[in-house]
């Protein structure tokens, strides 16, 4: 896993990597959206750190609090503790603000 972690913010450069899974639970099975959480739980504690201590790996899902209880372990508890931000549902015009008030770049076709 360190392996891979490095690779793929080594491939991102200096502005790290965030990967974004939209509706993460909303079409995959239950066994596949938990294996899928502890893969990217996994990256994410395995990628290479700033010499700041500042991540370069984020990883950021959207999905309905009735799916929470699939996918939270004892061993992921903390991180999504630590991490989660219970959000009401916006608009598009609201979503497209949030998105860009950040100054963030996507790949072309986002």
């Amino acid at each position: 896993m360190p392996w891979l972690a490095g690779r793929l913010v080594d491939r991102a450069g200096d502005g790290g990597l965030l990967i974004l899974g939209d509706q993460f639970r909303g079409r995959i099975t239950a066994a596949t959206a938990r294996t899928l959480w502890r893969l990217l739980h996994d990256l994410v504690y395995a990628a290479p750190v700033r010499a700041d201590g500042s991540p370069r790996l984020l990883a950021a899902l959207t999905l309905r609090s009735g799916s929470l209880d699939a996918l939270i372990t004892d061993d992921t508890a903390e991180a999504a503790k630590d991490g989660m931000v219970f959000v009401p549902p916006m608009s598009r015009d609201q979503l497209r603000a949030a998105i860009t008030a950040a100054n963030v770049d996507f790949e072309p076709g986002w």
